[in-house]
């Protein structure tokens, strides 16, 4: 509870703040009914108060939605014998963030990671899977409330496929492993939003072989990586 005072000094009440929405806040007094004020209806140290409040008790509420996209293709033959062919993609996502929190936002920070699962091999019999990740970030200085949106691209990975040539083999196998088609190998993303440096948001889509791997890079050693 806290003791607010009328703009003019002349009134003082109990009262504790539940919430802010638009400008507005919602007090409960003492008795418990609940009451809808403006914070220009209190003093000067009761505004920097609910100031303080509306800064950190913001509800925000994104959505973010998603399509991979990529970039210039590098091709390679074995040209000695020519019994296969390899294609290197750099691909990464397109993100469309809607902003649909009730207040306009400044200084916000979208962060993210995406990746994909490399197996390597250990001996001439044995390999292991290792995770592979590029991390980006950008800056918002301000989205509009409710309306707004924000269009980014995240950093990018290598897609590689491999195509043995007939009469050798007539398959095709990616360095990432999975069916054959190149966004399958497109790990996933994780995206983390940061509201004047606080994490407000966040969202992932992760293989269950990524998380087992707990994001570990043996061949770094960096152990667990986040955007």
């Amino acid at each position: 509870m806290r003791q607010f005072t009328s703009a003019d000094g002349n009134k003082k009440m109990m009262a504790k703040t539940i919430s802010h929405l638009d400008g507005k806040f919602v007090i409960e007094l003492a008795g418990g009914n609940r009451i809808p004020v403006k914070a220009a209806a209190f003093s000067q140290a009761d505004q920097d108060y609910l100031r303080e409040f509306a800064k950190n008790n913001i509800s925000y509420n994104f959505r973010l939605a998603s399509k991979s996209h990529g970039g210039d293709k590098t091709k390679a033959t074995n040209t000695a014998v020519r019994y296969w062919e390899s294609v290197t993609q750099q691909r990464g996502y397109n993100i469309i963030l809607d902003n649909y929190t009730p207040v306009a936002l400044e200084e916000l920070e979208v962060r993210s990671m995406i990746y994909r699962l490399v197996m390597k091999k250990t001996t001439a019999s044995k390999s292991h899977a290792e995770v592979e990740w590029n991390t980006s970030s950008k800056k918002i200085d301000k989205i509009a409330a409710r309306t707004g949106r924000f269009e980014f691209s995240t950093g990018t990975v290598p897609i590689i496929s491999w195509k043995f040539i007939p009469p050798y083999s007539e398959y095709t196998t990616y360095s990432a492993g999975g069916d054959n088609k190149f966004n399958d190998y497109l790990g996933g993303y994780w995206i983390r939003i940061y509201h004047q440096g606080k994490l407000v948001h966040e969202e992932k889509e992760i293989p269950k072989a990524a998380e087992k791997l707990g994001w570990s890079d043996k061949s770094s050693k960096t152990g667990r990586a986040r955007p």
